[in-house]
């Protein structure tokens, strides 16, 4: 009796390769907010480069800045 590992199937995902980086930039203006590009493929990561391009300050939040059990943290800036 021999032990013989199934074939894998191409069409499964790759679990050691690192996932896609998508740069997002957001543009922050007295007027409005711009995103560029506005989608990303599903399962990739998301690095957000903030840029005010305004005369005033302004303030961003990701996530919920509360924190405790069952909440999702994130922060401002």
């Amino acid at each position: 009796m021999a032990l013989v590992p199934a074939a894998q199937s191409a069409d499964q995902p790759q679990t050691t390769a690192p996932p896609q980086v998508a740069n997002i930039k957001i543009t922050v203006s007295d007027t409005g907010i711009r995103f560029s590009p506005k989608i990303a493929q599903r399962g990739s990561m998301g690095r957000f480069v903030l840029v005010n391009v305004g005369k005033k300050p302004h303030t961003i939040v990701l996530g919920n800045e509360r924190r405790g059990t069952g909440v999702q943290t994130g922060f401002s800036k």
